[in-house]
């Protein structure tokens, strides 16, 4: 409508858009140009775009946010408009690389079955994942929410074939659940040792291993590692970041892993209970260095955590030598004390 105030605006990716909002009511005149800048937040472009080419009046984007309703304004894209469950069922059968992802796309799928209606479109798949976050939220489902956002996300991607477009920028901008990890204490050294004497030999000797260096176990296992008990030094090769690549000290001979993941997790079962995992004994380090007087700094180090330096941090880490290790090995022998049992490993508190 001629005569009313004019939007006029330049949006990166769609360009200038000059129309008459068609109303001069003061407090629609704000609300329309709220709508506008909702759909540049959303990266809804497909709706900026119609507006741009007059296919759609700010008016309709304006009554669309206000009913929710924003995106039958795109369904004259022919992708966009297609539907959405029988895609999602191709998507599973092509897509997965992976026999995990393949258990995430049936998840999203199973999800959104039980809520989208028999007709729904692409176009709807943003609001049917916002609805579902209260699911998750109820369950406490929070790694199992955002694993399904990112499949969402690509399943947008393959659908369209277009990386990011704008159906996969409203899923982007669904928020994320956020997640605690659980605290999850290491074992105390009384418990170790019972649970440890009720294995084998070979599963004892790689679970004092793992709780005398404080390696996960891809780096135990894949990522290498060596021990240079003339220098009173385990050197470990994580490959996760940059930080894993680390040096700690040497305390007692470690063994190469003799057995799969998957029969020494059977056997750390029976021994110590079912709460307990590979990942149990590196939070056992932790836990012991710490009781034993390492200051955290050189334990996030020892376990290649990244660490945040102050000048004097980085002045103590410079003076991480020999002294400094052999002073470490020192107090983590006292606290320990000595493996005992059937395994073959001896803890000497060295000086040198």
């Amino acid at each position: 409508m001629s005569g009313t105030p004019t939007l006029d605006v330049v949006v990166p990716g769609v360009g200038r858009i000059h129309r008459h909002i068609g109303t001069a009511i003061p407090a629609k005149v704000r609300a329309v140009r709220s709508a506008i800048r909702e759909c540049v937040e959303r990266g809804r472009l497909d709706v900026l775009e119609r507006l741009r080419d007059g296919l759609v009046t700010p008016l309709e984007v304006y009554d669309a946010f206000a009913r929710g309703t924003i995106n039958q304004l795109t369904q004259g894209d022919p992708k966009v408009a297609g539907p959405l469950l029988p895609k999602l069922v191709e998507f599973e059968a092509v897509y997965p690389q992976s026999e995990g992802y393949r258990r995430d796309i049936a998840g999203l799928r199973t999800q959104v079955e039980a809520v989208a209606r028999r007709g729904a479109r692409l176009s709807d798949l943003p609001d049917l994942l916002r609805s579902l976050k209260g699911r998750y939220e109820r369950k406490g489902s929070a790694v199992t929410f955002n694993r399904h956002k990112r499949v969402a996300m690509s399943f947008a991607s393959w659908a369209l074939g277009q990386d990011e477009s704008p159906l996969w920028d409203e899923l982007r901008r669904v928020p994320t659940m956020v997640y605690k990890r659980p605290d999850k204490p290491g074992l105390t050294i009384e418990a170790f040792r019972t649970g440890v004497a009720k294995l084998p030999r070979p599963h004892a000797a790689i679970a004092w291993s793992l709780v005398l260096s404080g390696m996960n176990w891809k780096e135990y296992t894949v990522d290498g590692w060596s021990q240079d008990p003339e220098a009173g030094v385990v050197r470990v090769h994580g490959k996760k970041r940059g930080a894993r690549e680390r040096v700690l000290p040497y305390l007692a001979a470690l063994t190469q892993p003799e057995r799969a993941a998957r029969a020494f997790r059977g056997q750390l079962h029976e021994a110590f209970g079912p709460e307990v995992t590979p990942h149990t004994f590196r939070r056992t380090f932790i836990q012991w260095a710490d009781k034993a007087g390492i200051p955290a700094f050189f334990v996030k180090l020892y376990c290649g955590h990244a660490v945040q330096m102050s000048v004097h941090d980085l002045y103590k880490n410079e003076r991480s030598t020999a002294a400094t290790m052999a002073e470490h090995r020192k107090l983590l022998v006292t606290y320990i004390g000595r493996p005992l049992g059937l395994v073959s490993l001896n803890l000497e508190a060295r000086t040198a």
